[in-house]
């Protein structure tokens, strides 16, 4: 149903009569908005004239509410606290937020994230990129997510990055003193394992047609600890390349046998339906998407 247009008071009148009422001065409320005191004082009586009853009782040295004005001014100041959260809500969709938190598995956040950090903030230098990289309930809700696999959510729309290259890497010096040219050399070198990934190691030796060795292995929890095991020269870990990239690199890590990657669930940017369209997080997706897609330079068996 249509409300007839005298029957809206403007939002000038409103926001010069909850001023007058905060300050109980018509002069203190001209000075708070910037205005002359006959224009708080018109805009006031204006509001007064559509709402048909007395909002403030005036004398010569006093302005006070009446009890009609007391009434209003609760109603009017969730109003316009209302319609300035809404404007506000407007204004940050139409030009993108200036702050993402970014939630992402901390292999990733570290090992290939932060190296290229720089390239997006020489792309996006008015965006303060937040990366989190665990639940914390006194934080920020995340804007967008890495996450490992395909994620299955329904109100998520999904970016695919890029596969993870699953290969054997050993120190140099394990490699030659172990003599590990061949995968059935593994039978005699201690393998390294990530407990919550436990198939890699079956799933290559399968893909090998080789039987794992009997040896003891051992196991940890996390990326991070079996990547510095390998590094201290514990054992042979199976590590995703790009993860690894910086230690193949520096031949602290050697790649072992060339041509025997598994290829394995990569890794997808999830941004939340409602903010499909947000200017700063189509710019994070398409910045992420092309660095993925950028060629990447494989360390190979040395």
């Amino acid at each position: 149903m249509d409300l007839p247009r005298r029957s809206i008071p403007s939002v000038a009148g409103l926001v010069a009569f909850e001023a007058t009422a905060r300050h109980l001065s018509f002069s203190r409320a001209a000075e708070d908005l910037c205005l002359s005191q006959g224009a708080v004082s018109k805009r006031v009586r204006q509001l007064e004239q559509v709402v048909g009853v007395p909002l403030l009782a005036r004398t010569r040295h006093q302005v006070c509410l009446t009890d009609m004005g007391r009434a209003y001014l609760a109603q009017i100041r969730q109003l316009l606290e209302d319609l300035e959260v809404t404007t506000e809500a407007l204004r940050t969709r139409a030009r993108g937020r200036d702050r993402i938190v970014l939630a992402a598995p901390l292999p990733f956040a570290s090992r290939w994230l932060v190296p290229r950090l720089h390239r997006y903030r020489d792309a996006h230098p008015d965006i303060a990129l937040d990366i989190v990289t665990g639940p914390d309930a006194d934080g920020p809700e995340p804007d967008c997510q890495i996450h490992l696999g395909r994620p299955h959510d329904q109100d998520v729309v999904v970016s695919p990055l890029f596969d993870l290259d699953w290969t054997p890497v050993a120190t140099p010096s394990l490699r030659d003193r172990l003599g590990l040219t061949a995968p059935a050399d593994l039978a005699r070198a201690r393998l390294l394992a990530q407990s919550d990934m436990s198939g890699l190691w079956p799933a290559w030796f399968a893909r090998m047609g080789a039987e794992p060795g009997t040896g003891a292995a051992l196991t940890f929890e996390g990326f991070e600890l079996v990547a510095a095991a390998a590094l201290a020269g514990h054992g042979v870990a199976i590590l995703p390349r790009a993860l690894v990239a910086r230690e193949l690199r520096s031949h602290d890590l050697v790649v072992l046998f060339e041509g025997t990657d598994l290829i394995e669930r990569g890794f997808h940017l999830a941004v939340p339906g409602r903010l499909v369209g947000d200017p700063a997080l189509t710019g994070l997706a398409r910045w992420l998407v092309g660095e993925a897609a950028a060629p990447v330079r494989h360390i190979r068996a040395a």
